[in-house]
C-alpha cells in the first residue's frame, strides 16, 4: 500500500454509491474510471447478501416470501436477543417466467432452473449480481476478478430435490452461496 499498488474501499452492497472513495489514496473512484479489471475479494460477504429464493415443481416457477419470528421475550431494545430461539418461514407464491423487470441475467438463471430442475429449490444472488454490477461499470472495459471463499454450491444439479435454504445464525445470519449463478453470471 506504501508503494501505491494496492488499495481497497468501503461498499454498502445494498445502496452503492454513484462514486466510490478508496480509503489510502482517497481517490474517486466512478463508472469507466479503471482502465484495468478490478480484481474484488469477497470471503465470507456473498453468503450474508439478501437472495431471492425459488422453488421449481414440474412446470411451476414458485418465489418465496421469508418471515422470520421471534417469541416477544427474545426480542428487547429492537435487538434479538438468542438468533437460536428464531423461527424461519417461507411462503411460496407462483411467479412469472420473467420475475425481474430489469435483469437479462437473473431472468435467463430463472429459465435455466426452471428447465433443469423439475423439482428442486434455488437461490438467485440478487444483491450480489448488483455489486458485480456495480463494480463492472468502474472498469472502462466492465472487466471484474472475483475472488471469493464462502460455504456454498458450484453445480446446478445441487438443487435436484433440495428443500428449502438454510438460514444460519452465528452473530449475524448466512446462506450457502449459489456459485452457480456466479460463474453463469460470468459466462
Amino acid at each position: 500500500m506504501r508503494l501505491g499498488l494496492l488499495d481497497f474501499a468501503l461498499l454498502d452492497a445494498d445502496q452503492p454509491p454513484q462514486n466510490l472513495t478508496l480509503e489510502v489514496s482517497k481517490e474517486i473512484l466512478k463508472a469507466g474510471s479503471c482502465a484495468n479489471p478490478v480484481f474484488v475479494f469477497a470471503n465470507y460477504f456473498l453468503d450474508s447478501l439478501a437472495h431471492d429464493v425459488f422453488k421449481f415443481q414440474a412446470n411451476n416457477i414458485l418465489k418465496g416470501k421469508v418471515d422470520l419470528f421471534t417469541p416477544q421475550t427474545n426480542y428487547a431494545a429492537g435487538k434479538i436477543k438468542k438468533n437460536d430461539e428464531l423461527k424461519v418461514n417461507i411462503h411460496y407464491h407462483e411467479a412469472s417466467r420473467k420475475p425481474y423487470e430489469n435483469s437479462k441475467v437473473q431472468n435467463s438463471l430463472v429459465q435455466f432452473y426452471s428447465n433443469h430442475l423439475a423439482n428442486g429449490t434455488a437461490l438467485i444472488p440478487t444483491t450480489g449480481f448488483k455489486v458485480l454490477d456495480y463494480i463492472k461499470s468502474l472498469s472502462k472495459k466492465e472487466r471484474v476478478i472475483l475472488f471469493s471463499s464462502d460455504k456454498g454450491y458450484t453445480s446446478y444439479e445441487s438443487f435436484k430435490g433440495s428443500l428449502d435454504p438454510h438460514l444460519a445464525f452465528h452473530g449475524s445470519s448466512s446462506l450457502m452461496v449459489n456459485y452457480h449463478a456466479f460463474e453463469y453470471y460470468f459466462t
